[in-house]
């Protein structure tokens, strides 16, 4: 039973007090306890968090503040790069806003998403040129005593040379010739890697980690508290759309070729180790020192396997 005597060092006033005190992470009444510890879901904090409203607003979160959304995005972002700096400047009594965190992943979603989907594209519309010139040559030579020869059995099976190519070497031009394109040239893995999955990513890990709670005593922890977390742990696609986008510029001026034509599955292999170390460890920054949970790197690392999981059953059949 927790001690209720003022006496306590440290102790609030409780006479003095005439607000309700919550605890930020479950919000269960804190009132009439000394110890900063709830004892609802664990978390231990500093009175001075709940009880001094001049450290209930942060001085730059994207959350805070709507009147300066260009300033705040960016401060939050670059100050992201010091996780731990970062973190111990937020703490859970200062108000959560789930649409702010929303519209900030949605503002990263879209930097990254942008360079991304024009090098698929430009990979997407390089194929097409060699697709008509080997379409072409097999016309070509098939209109030769040997052509005749080498395709004759095949085009009288399908019943023409046209029939034939749409079977083989078909024109992406429905739905269904999209798709066995998308496959063949191995654009879909490609989305699927570089695209879907990192998009993906921060909600796979939101609900792993919810689903990991649902068997710790933590699991009283307000949901936004994780979304927080997240949001602000994987917005490292910023600085891989804008990495993508610098070597795209480059490519063109001096290689000729997309960035993405030479990545391959060596790439796709290296983009989510990148992806994981980066997420695991600002992740872990955010448990230890934001929700600190007892042990955060074990909460972190089995929430990843359970993401990572999902992402490989989404990669591996387009790569096959």
């Amino acid at each position: 039973m927790e001690s209720t005597s003022a006496s306590v060092p440290g102790a609030p006033d409780w006479e003095q007090i005439g607000e309700e005190i919550c605890c930020p992470l479950c919000e269960y009444d804190l009132h009439m306890l000394t110890t900063p510890r709830c004892p609802e879901c664990g978390y231990r904090f500093e009175w001075a968090e709940l009880l001094d409203p001049a450290r209930r607003i942060h001085p730059y979160l994207f959350e805070h503040h709507p009147e300066a959304n260009l300033r705040s995005f960016r401060r939050t972002l670059l100050n992201g790069l010091r996780p731990r700096r970062f973190w111990t400047s937020l703490h859970p009594a200062q108000p959560s806003s789930a649409r702010r965190l929303v519209l900030y992943w949605c503002v990263v979603a879209l930097i990254y998403t942008v360079p991304i989907a024009a090098e698929l594209t430009a990979g997407f519309v390089s194929t097409l040129g060699p697709l008509q010139a080997n379409r072409a040559w097999v016309v070509a030579f098939y209109k030769t005593a040997r052509g005749k020869d080498s395709f004759g059995a095949e085009v009288k099976r399908f019943g023409s040379i046209e029939a034939y190519l749409d079977y083989y070497w078909p024109m992406p031009n429905s739905p269904a010739t999209l798709w066995k394109h998308l496959r063949y040239t191995r654009i879909l893995a490609e989305m699927t890697s570089y695209l879907l999955f990192p998009l993906l990513y921060a909600w796979l890990t939101f609900l792993s980690l919810l689903l990991f709670g649902l068997s710790m005593r933590r699991a009283r922890v307000r949901r936004v508290h994780v979304l927080r977390c997240v949001v602000y742990s994987t917005d490292v696609l910023v600085w891989t759309g804008l990495c993508v986008l610098l070597g795209a510029v480059i490519s063109r001026l001096y290689l000729g070729t997309s960035v993405i034509e030479g990545w391959g599955l060596k790439g796709c292999l290296a983009f989510a180790v990148v992806m994981a170390v980066a997420s695991i460890y600002r992740l872990y920054v955010a448990y230890r020192h934001y929700l600190r949970f007892d042990h955060p790197l074990a909460t972190v690392l089995v929430s990843q396997v359970i993401v990572y999981l999902v992402g490989a059953n989404l990669i591996a059949p387009q790569l096959l």
